[in-house]
């Protein structure tokens, strides 16, 4: 499964294709239907319209990113609130299984505190190789890797106003997240569906300040 804030990323740049793709096409027409006079008058609505779209399509991909931005500064913060009585067998000398960290794992993909408590106990294990590889990581690694998907959409989304050879062979769009090229960043970030659990962790106002420095670069 795609994560699902990358197929935002992806729809958003599959429904801009289309457009931009439609809005040429009526720039052609307008070239073989008028005259050069009236097809130039014509082509600068379009044109607007072509610019417009652009920034539209930016400004949703921005906005997807700083969702996921918000998401992770929430996430981030180790709430002791969040911790249950399962803490007290990860604070114990008990032994446990690879399946029975599996399990607790399942079982707190949306509790972020609680995770870090779980894979911390993994990683000081004598061996903690034999409970297998366990895909986790902290939410500043993480937004790293929206970071990189978002400007990598922007630059699409640039690719396609310019009109470059995308236009005819979008495979940059549908190959966007590709999981053997990107099998690393897509193991760091998962699915993604746990973040909207974040939101609902108690927070205070001024942590939710520290990724405000994370931005998408622009591309034109």
């Amino acid at each position: 499964m795609m994560n699902v804030y990358l197929k935002k990323y992806q729809d958003i740049l599959e429904a801009y294709y289309m457009k931009q793709k439609a809005l040429d096409k009526q720039i052609e027409e307008n070239n073989k239907r008028y005259s050069p006079e009236y097809a130039e008058n014509e082509n600068k609505a379009v044109r607007a319209e072509k610019e417009t779209t652009y920034e539209e399509a930016k400004a949703l991909i921005n906005k997807t990113f700083e969702n996921v931005r918000l998401l992770l500064a929430y996430g981030s913060f180790l709430n002791v609130e969040d911790l249950t009585a399962d803490r007290l067998i990860f604070e114990s000398g008990f032994n446990l299984t690879k399946e029975d960290i599996q399990g607790y794992l399942e079982r707190y993909a949306n509790n972020f505190t609680m995770k870090r408590l779980i894979v911390d106990w993994v990683q000081k294990q004598p061996h903690p190789e034999q409970y297998g590889d366990i895909d986790f990581a902290l939410p500043s690694d993480q937004l790293e890797v929206y970071k990189k998907f978002g400007e990598k959409a922007l630059y699409i989304c640039g690719l396609i106003y310019a009109n470059k050879s995308i236009m005819q062979d979008p495979i940059e769009i549908y190959t966007f997240a590709d999981e053997t090229m990107n099998k690393h960043e897509l193991d760091a970030i998962g699915s993604g569906i746990e973040l909207e659990g974040y939101r609902k962790k108690r927070v205070p106002e001024s942590h939710l300040h520290i990724f405000d420095k994370v931005n998408l670069s622009t591309f034109k």
